[in-house]
């Protein structure tokens, strides 16, 4: 069974002051990238493994984006999600970014630009028609 982006379903944005998480932005970003089919779109094109504990590496990037965001500095700083864990589960450890990492050829990043353009085109306010009629 491999782990995947279903932490999302009783996600609410509130300001209620009960239950907060810090770094909100960087939960958004990855529910922002989970309803554009992000993660599942880089799966399509990355390779799957089929041993326990084995991590989407769609998940592993978007995960690694949203560390980016985060202020990350180099592969070790995935531990930033820690903060996350209580949103976003259990965060991928740094040996599993570097063998996803590793992974990556010409080819394949090639397939994962198409894939993160075609999630692009899925947020209405992305796609190109959108673009030419919003002002500036």
């Amino acid at each position: 069974m491999s782990r995947s982006s279903g932490w999302a379903q009783r996600l609410v944005v509130d300001s209620g002051g009960k239950g907060l998480v810090g770094h909100a932005g960087a939960v958004l970003l990855r529910r922002c990238a989970d309803r554009t089919g992000l993660p599942s779109g880089f799966n399509k094109v990355l390779p799957r493994g089929t041993g326990p504990g084995w991590w989407d590496r769609g998940t592993v990037l978007v995960s690694l984006a949203v560390t980016i965001v985060l202020g990350a500095t180099s592969m070790s700083d995935i531990g930033l999600l820690v903060h996350q864990c209580l949103v976003l589960g259990d965060r991928p450890s740094e040996s599993t970014v570097r063998r996803t990492l590793a992974g990556l050829d010409e080819s394949t990043l090639k397939r994962i630009g198409k894939a993160r353009a075609k999630s692009a085109l899925t947020c209405g306010h992305c796609s190109p028609d959108a673009r030419k009629a919003s002002p500036g």
